[in-house]
């Protein structure tokens, strides 16, 4: 990858730090349950700032306590109203937290990066 479509993915993906070594995201990061026993993890693809080898990572984020709470409904999920002011089921799809996927993960924060090709 050249330096300029580094820094085209920088300024549309952003990146993140793990293990001391910067990483370009490649890609919007998405979710899966791929390895997590009926959990959620968000991945992304990524290079290293550094790597002059051009080595493809994979970037991954565990989903947070508060996100996980509401997927699950409960006591802890907000009580919302629809446009018609009724009352919005915990664990709806319509719930404003849950369908912002900036509250999923703390980006910031990746639990791991892994080398793919």
């Amino acid at each position: 990858m050249t330096q300029k479509e580094k820094k085209a993915n920088e300024q549309k993906y952003g990146t993140v730090v793990f293990g001391g070594k910067t990483y370009i995201l490649t890609q919007q990061a998405y979710c899966d349950s791929y390895g997590t026993d009926g959990g959620v993890r968000y991945y992304a693809h990524a290079v290293a700032t550094d790597d002059t080898d051009d080595n493809e990572y994979k970037v991954i984020w565990d989903t947070t306590e508060e996100w996980d709470n509401h997927q699950a409904g409960g006591d802890i999920h907000p009580a919302e109203q629809d446009d018609k002011g009724d009352v919005i089921a915990p664990n709806e799809m319509t719930c404003s937290f849950c369908e912002d996927e900036s509250n999923a993960c703390d980006w910031d924060k990746p639990v791991e990066v892994i080398e793919v090709g």
